[in-house]
């Protein structure tokens, strides 16, 4: 049997946002043969493996978030921030960027790979944001410490396979020292045409979010 699921069908873009026909959002389409099986087939599950295991995931100044993790179309991307003893250079004693993709058809973690090349880019010890768009292209997004109590957001776009040059988000300053124990996760969210959108909070020193701001960027 042919199973049905309703779309919203896309008509046109415009100004980077898609839209679509409210009209004919009920319109249909049959999965069938092989991509109904890998849909709607029998649920399966692999075992979970390790990335990496020798890191040190911020002992002093402990991490409260998970890594981040997004799909870019034919496998997921996980980033990390962490001090890793088998790095070297602007590395070996600060807090950096890491990110490895899992290869759905080989079935194992690709090589792991650096972010920050300068140390004017290393990571303060917060979990990064990732994000992707209708295409696969990703966002990382992280923050870099300037003083105790105060940071930049970075970010760098994965295109083709490729990461691009890490940019400072315009405005992207965060007050407060409680960023990094604070256990809110700045949402980001990134459109079909890769436009990206950030959220956080400043804190006061009583630790708590006075103000919220907002940064889009691409």
């Amino acid at each position: 049997m042919a199973h049905r699921r309703a779309i919203a069908p896309r008509t046109e873009e415009a100004n980077g946002f898609e839209h679509f026909d409210e009209a004919e959002a009920c319109r249909t389409v049959e999965l069938v043969g092989r991509t109904q099986d890998r849909v709607i087939g029998t649920q399966e599950a692999n075992a979970a493996v390790a990335v990496v295991d020798d890191f040190d995931f911020a002992e002093h100044e402990p991490l409260v978030q998970a890594p981040a993790i997004a799909f870019d179309g034919q496998g997921f991307v996980v980033a990390w921030v962490g001090q890793w003893e088998n790095t070297s250079a602007i590395c070996l004693n600060a807090y950096c960027t890491y990110t490895s993709r899992y290869d759905l058809e080989l079935a194992k973690w690709g090589a792991i790979d650096t972010r920050q090349t300068a140390a004017a880019d290393i990571a303060a010890a917060k979990m990064p944001l990732l994000a992707s768009d209708r295409r696969g292209n990703l966002m990382l997004v992280w923050a870099k410490p300037v003083s105790s109590d105060t940071f930049t957001l970075a970010y760098q776009r994965r295109m083709g396979g490729k990461w691009s040059a890490i940019a400072a988000i315009p405005g992207g300053t965060i007050a407060g020292k409680n960023f990094l124990t604070g256990g809110v996760r700045s949402p980001l969210s990134m459109n079909a045409s890769g436009v990206a959108a950030i959220s956080w909070g400043n804190y006061d020193s009583a630790g708590l979010i006075t103000t919220i701001r907002l940064a889009s960027f691409h």
